[in-house]
């Protein structure tokens, strides 16, 4: 009996001679920004905003292009590759560095204080255009092996014109409804801050002053491009709910703190996103380091990550817990609740373990009364001194003051016993609680 085939997957073969007047097309913006460089020695004036966008553009055509056509597994287009996926690289951090100095530093008085960000941050784009300067050289000098053509002369205006002056703003002419309501919206996004603070908190290498051999066991065994685009991601969510939900329906004279908690999600956003970049170009492109350690070490690419864009967000991310929590102090309503004690064990580790993080998930200000004592309810220590008064005193109830968002979710605990059967062991929660997990 003959046994069956396993399938295999049929390909055009495209001879290197086909294939080259097709790379034409899609390089040829490219090599045109590689001569600008070239033709103006003085090389950084050139890297703005405009010149990095298109910069970004260009090489992501071109890198899709040749990933397209199995460049990756070809000896002859395998470094061309990689080069213009190191421009990629290193323009979109430049473009990501820019936009954080022309957008943000000097929006808050906060920021400049921030002297040795505003140095670092300097000291990591003049970094960064040295390496592009060498990278773009080594795409015209490859380009030129491989028999590309470019045009005789560079694209006009391209790079000369700086648009991320600030010139000045628009006046104000749509308006933004004033909504009056329990800002329900604002506590929320404040909340969400709070927790994404929490967990950035949990690296420990945010000090900004971590040596090269540390930074190499952090990187990319504990911190690594998966993990940075989980935060990033979650900073994301945080940014789209607030534009939303709050940037849109209130004005910006309602509270000014709004505008400065706004600028504190998009700075730690964009740093990382560098971080991130620059993690995937570490990660997934070795072979181009070797070339480029002429003029941007590898222990330079892992300092940025560590001590610059990661140090520099978590700072950031502290300030911006600060602001959210003074907010979340005057917008938050607040109620009243009793509830039974948990059933034969009152508040051991479990119990009063699962109460903090009910109100550490809303970061507001909840306070555990029973009798003429007030205990923190965020607090797990706290909680479980309580539990032997509670226990001493053959207390059945007591009263929870504070947030009305996390007294609906310490009703919901309490009515399951906190997670708890008549012997102590686990039992599931409700979904309403699943961030408990």
């Amino acid at each position: 009996m003959k046994k069956n085939k396993k399938p295999t997957l049929t390909k055009n073969i495209l001879s290197e001679e086909e294939f080259l007047p097709f790379v034409q097309k899609y390089a040829h913006e490219l090599l045109s920004q590689c001569m600008v460089v070239k033709e103006k020695n003085t090389g950084l004036k050139i890297f703005n905003k405009k010149f990095l966008g298109l910069l970004i553009a260009n090489t992501r055509i071109l890198e899709d292009f040749l990933d397209d056509h199995g460049a990756k597994k070809n000896k002859t287009w395998f470094y061309f590759r990689e080069i213009v996926a190191a421009a990629r690289s290193f323009g979109q951090t430049g473009y990501l560095v820019a936009f954080i100095q022309k957008r943000y530093l000097g929006v808050n008085i906060e920021l400049k204080s921030l002297k040795e960000f505003i140095q670092k941050t300097s000291e990591v784009q003049k970094s960064l255009e040295k390496a592009l300067i060498y990278v773009l050289e080594k795409i015209e000098i490859t380009a030129d092996k491989l028999g590309l053509r470019h045009s005789d002369s560079p694209p006009e205006l391209i790079g000369e014109i700086d648009f991320s002056i600030k010139r000045g703003q628009l006046p104000v002419t749509l308006d933004k409804p004033n909504i009056k309501d329990d800002g329900k919206d604002i506590t929320k996004i404040c909340s969400l801050y709070h927790n994404f603070f929490q967990e950035f908190q949990t690296m420990d290498c945010l000090s900004g002053n971590i040596d090269c051999q540390e930074i190499k066991e952090f990187i990319p065994e504990i911190i690594n491009e998966a993990y940075i685009r989980k935060l990033e991601l979650d900073m994301h969510n945080i940014e789209s709910f607030f534009d939303t939900y709050v940037n849109s329906r209130f004005k910006d004279d309602t509270d000014l703190r709004l505008v400065h908690l706004r600028n504190y999600i998009s700075i730690p956003l964009h740093l990382l996103e560098t971080a991130r970049t620059w993690s995937h170009f570490y990660e997934r492109h070795p072979e181009i380091h070797q070339e480029l350690h002429k003029v941007i070490k590898n222990e330079c690419i892992l300092e940025y990550i560590i001590n610059w864009a990661l140090c520099y967000c978590g700072k950031f991310v502290s300030y911006g817990k600060n602001l959210a929590e003074e907010i979340l102090c005057d917008y938050t309503l607040e109620g009243t609740v009793e509830l039974n004690i948990p059933q034969k064990m009152g508040f051991h580790l479990r119990p009063a373990t699962l109460t903090a993080k009910v109100v550490n998930y809303y970061g507001s200000k909840v306070q555990m009364i029973v009798g003429e004592d007030k205990f923190d309810a965020s607090s797990i220590l706290s909680i479980t001194w309580a539990g032997g008064k509670i226990a001493r005193e053959e207390i059945k109830k007591v009263t929870f003051v504070g947030d009305k968002r996390a007294l609906k979710d310490l009703e919901i605990l309490a009515s399951v016993n906190y997670g708890e059967d008549s012997m102590g062991k686990d039992q599931p929660l409700p979904k309403e609680l699943s961030y408990l997990r």
